[in-house]
Formats: C-alpha cells, sequence, structure tokens
C-alpha cells in the first residue's frame, strides 16, 4: 500500500564498471543525487472532496524534490481494520486522517507515532481546546485536528408554517408535538409526510440519542470506562423521547436524511457538513426553506462533536517528513488566509478547530445555516465524543438496541438494560 524509500547503494562491481566509463575521480568528486522519498497519506476523502488539497501537494513536492506524495482512499466503514491490515502485512500508509474516537484504541495499540514537541506546541497554541481534547490520551496528544462537526437540528420552514408552528422546538414535549402536526399519512396509514427522521446508519442512530443524553447530564460511559450510565433515569429520559416521536406517528425510520429535499421530512438531527448536499439538493429554494435550531432539549441542551486528525503511523520511516507535511499543510501561507486543510474543510461545509482559519472564514460561517454550528463549538455546548476501546463495535451495539427500542420490539427499559450488558462485556474482554 507504500511506496518505501529507494536507496541508492553502490557496490565495489559497481563501482569499478563506473569508473570504467567515466573516471573513479569523478565518480568520487560528484555528490549522489538526492534519494527522494514517497509519503504515501490514507484518507477517507474521495478526490471530489479533497480537491483542494491536490494543488498543495502538487506544490509541497516542487518545495521539496526529495519527496514525492500519494493518496489513498479507504472508505470510512473499512478504515480502521484497513489500518490494522497494513499494520500487520508491514506496509502502512505514512500518514492518517482518522476519527477521534479511534484515538485510545490506536495509542493503546501502539499504532501511532507521538508528534515531535514542536508540532505539539503548534496545536496547543493554535486550536480550540475541545478538539485537541479529543485526540489527548494518556497525556499526550496524538496528532492533528482536521474536520470538526457538530450535530443539531435542521427543519423544514415551510413545512413548519404550513402545520402552523411559528418556532422550532425548544423542549423534548414540543419536539414531539410538533413532530406529530407536521406527520401525514395516506390512506394507507402509511407517512408521506414525517415530522421527524432517524437514519438507517449506524451514526444517524446514535447521534440524537447521544445529544439527549449529554443534554440530560450524562454519557454513554462511566467516567472509568469500565460500565455505562445506561441504567439511570438521564439515558431512560433520552430513549423515551425517541420512543415516542414513534408512538405519535410523528418520525419515520431509516429515511435517509439526503431525502430531506423531497420536502416529505420536516426535521432532522445532522451535522453540519449537510450543508453541502442541502444546498445541491434545494438549489434556490435553500434559503427559504432550510434553518438551524438548537437540540430541543430545554435550556441546558448539549449536542455531539465528533471529527478527524492527523497523525502518522509509528513505523513509519519517514516520522519528521510526515509531521512536517502535515504541519505545512494546516498552517496559512500568507497573511489572513486559510491553510491548505482549512480550504478543503471549508468547501466540505467542514468546521474546523484551527484558529488562524476559523478568524479567516468569516464569510463562509456567518451564515444562518452555519453559525449554529459555529456558536454551539465555541460555547462549549458541543461536548467532543470520548476516545473509547472498541468504540466502532460499541457503537454498533447501541444502534442495534436502539432501533429495537423506537421501532417499538422491546419496552426503552429493556434495551437499556440488555446495552449495558453488552457493553460491559465488551469493556471487560478488553481487560
Amino acid at each position: 500500500m507504500r511506496l518505501r524509500k529507494l536507496r541508492t547503494r553502490f557496490g565495489p562491481a559497481t563501482c569499478a564498471a563506473a569508473c570504467l566509463c567515466a573516471g573513479c575521480a569523478a565518480i568520487h568528486a560528484a555528490p549522489l543525487a538526492a534519494q527522494r522519498i514517497t509519503l504515501t497519506i490514507a484518507t477517507h476523502y474521495t478526490d471530489d472532496q479533497r480537491a483542494p488539497l491536490t494543488p498543495c501537494l502538487r506544490q509541497y513536492e516542487q518545495l521539496h524534490p526529495d519527496i514525492a506524495i500519494v493518496h489513498r482512499q479507504l472508505s470510512f466503514r473499512d478504515l480502521l481494520q484497513s489500518l490494522f491490515l497494513s499494520r500487520m502485512g508491514g506496509k502502512p500508509p505514512d500518514i492518517y486522517n482518522l476519527s477521534t474516537t479511534w484515538t485510545r484504541q490506536l495509542v493503546d495499540s501502539g499504532a501511532l507515532a507521538q508528534p515531535p514537541a514542536s508540532v505539539t506546541n503548534y496545536v496547543q497554541q493554535g486550536y480550540l481546546s475541545n478538539t485537541t481534547a479529543a485526540i489527548t490520551s494518556n497525556g499526550r496528544l496524538w496528532g492533528i485536528p482536521s474536520e470538526t462537526d457538530v450535530y443539531m437540528l435542521v427543519y423544514n420552514k415551510l413545512l413548519f408554517a404550513r402545520n402552523g408552528i411559528t418556532h422550532p422546538p425548544t423542549t423534548t414535549g414540543e419536539w414531539i408535538s410538533d413532530a406529530a402536526k407536521i406527520s401525514k399519512a395516506n390512506r394507507q396509514g402509511q407517512l408521506i409526510v414525517s415530522g421527524f427522521t432517524v437514519g438507517s446508519s449506524q451514526n444517524q442512530i446514535v447521534a440524537p440519542f447521544l445529544t439527549l443524553l449529554y443534554s440530560n447530564g450524562t454519557t454513554l460511559l462511566a467516567a472509568d470506562q469500565k460500565s455505562t450510565n445506561l441504567t439511570g433515569p438521564a439515558a431512560r429520559g433520552a430513549l423515551q423521547t425517541e420512543v415516542e416521536l414513534f408512538q405519535s406517528r410523528g418520525a419515520v425510520w431509516g429515511t435517509v436524511p439526503y431525502q430531506f429535499p423531497s420536502g416529505a421530512l420536516g426535521m432532522m438531527i445532522v451535522p453540519n457538513w449537510f450543508n453541502r448536499p442541502l444546498h445541491q439538493g434545494f438549489e434556490k429554494r435553500f434559503d427559504e426553506t432550510v434553518a438551524v435550531a438548537p437540540i430541543p432539549a430545554g435550556p441546558d441542551w448539549r449536542t455531539v462533536q465528533y471529527g478527524f486528525f492527523w497523525s502518522v503511523d509509528a513505523n513509519s520511516p519517514h516520522a519528521a517528513e510526515a509531521w512536517a507535511l502535515l504541519q505545512w499543510l494546516n498552517t496559512t501561507q500568507q497573511p489572513g488566509g486559510r491553510s491548505c486543510v482549512g480550504n478543503m474543510l471549508m468547501a466540505l461545509g467542514g468546521l474546523t478547530g484551527n484558529r488562524q482559519d476559523l478568524a479567516a472564514s468569516t464569510a463562509e460561517l456567518n451564515t444562518p445555516f452555519m453559525r449554529p454550528f459555529v456558536d454551539a463549538l465555541n460555547s462549549g455546548r458541543a461536548l467532543p465524543q470520548p476516545s473509547i476501546p472498541h468504540a466502532n463495535e460499541i457503537e454498533a451495539l447501541t444502534s442495534k438496541y436502539l432501533e429495537r427500542a423506537m421501532l417499538g420490539v422491546v419496552p426503552a427499559d429493556t434495551a437499556l438494560r440488555q446495552l449495558d450488558a453488552g457493553i460491559r462485556t465488551i469493556l471487560q474482554e478488553q481487560e
């Protein structure tokens, strides 16, 4: 998966042959040509998504003729597994763009190189603390924050007005009531317009629950990360809200949030990068239709922040060059401008913890759609998903039991007890 550094060596026979052609004196007097190394970067971004970054990589190669840079795209679903498999095969990429929830698992497995002091100081001084906390494990920073995303309530203003709803819900009770008002069924009883939707992917199922859990003052795992908080009143209240959305016929299951531009969905809880696909879907109707509001969980509402970070493989033979490249890509090259990574993230509708990029992105971030996400990040209402062992396995199990409760297969209390037992088993296996 990675082109190794090519080393040119001259043995006695090679030197003798060269002497016959050009003279030994000339061979010994001329310096060896610079040895070119290849840095391989693995991310989940497609060629289109990372397009603003590509010219920067070519520019860096021109500035450093001894370095070639190769990008390898991996699907997000397979990214973590591919990382471990490539390390087992002895050919991992040099640089990764990784989910912050994997930090502890990767650190514990010895997969990541610790940044040099210069990079650590650069990050600590130049990034928001809630983005650096997400990639800190065992008291150490393990990379450079990249894309940051926050979940908020996105709603259809036209559907609200059509049903006599004058403002977005601010409490769970209003949320349930408004969703039921918006929902419309056909003669067969099937919802053709839904007040709220929960997507079918794991993160689309889990994230809305976590926003309610955080708003109720607790987290999924206990502080020692050896047990859960799922059997307490905060978790029961969070899941019961979602169950009542379905019981009141105010929510539909499995509708992909990308279908929001169809006009058949009233509300959804999604991250800020939906800015781009929603603009593409609504086109000129975007401003008159789409709005963003806080999580409807009362005055103490909180939400979920997740993100990605750049890091270097612990076995990379070119770790110094890799860290230098990453710092360059994340540093503005002109006063008042954005970094190369900042340009990519703004094009994606992503957020960043990079203070320079935030200051240079007022036009992109000070819009009615993006401003609530930025405010949640800056105010501390957006709480980072913790980096926990076996994060993917726990998220898959959580989505399974949340789905069972929301669809009425089992009561909410039963689902939470079963989920608690399952997560405890996972956590015990790692000890």
